[in-house]
């Protein structure tokens, strides 16, 4: 019973914090606020600088459609390749995300 009420608490206190109604601090953002402040501003403005097509030239996007259909014609783009192109690009989202993770801290 210690345990579920220390969690409780725990649990009550973070929202209290994430939602801005318990904090002391007031020389810096904390909390929800400097999450908002790291994703709407540092992340945002990575992201928006990243090129979508930078390592991804057209020879790659050939190259990914015609493995993903083997022998076969196809007339539609294929899935598989679609998730190949996608996973490669998320990837590079790997840096900024962990550089957000060190500002929260």
């Amino acid at each position: 019973m210690f345990i579920l009420a220390l969690l409780s608490k725990f649990v009550r206190c973070f929202n209290e914090m994430i939602d801005g109604r318990s904090i002391d601090n007031k020389d810096e953002l904390v909390g929800g606020a400097r999450i908002h402040y790291i994703f709407s501003s540092i992340f945002n403005i990575t992201i928006t600088n990243m090129s979508p097509f930078q390592y991804l030239s057209d020879d790659d996007l050939r190259t990914a459609i015609r493995n993903a259909n083997g022998l076969r014609k196809s007339l539609f783009v294929a899935e598989i390749a679609f998730e190949d192109l996608i996973k490669q690009q998320i990837s590079r989202l790997l840096l900024p995300s962990l550089e957000c993770s060190h500002l929260v801290h």
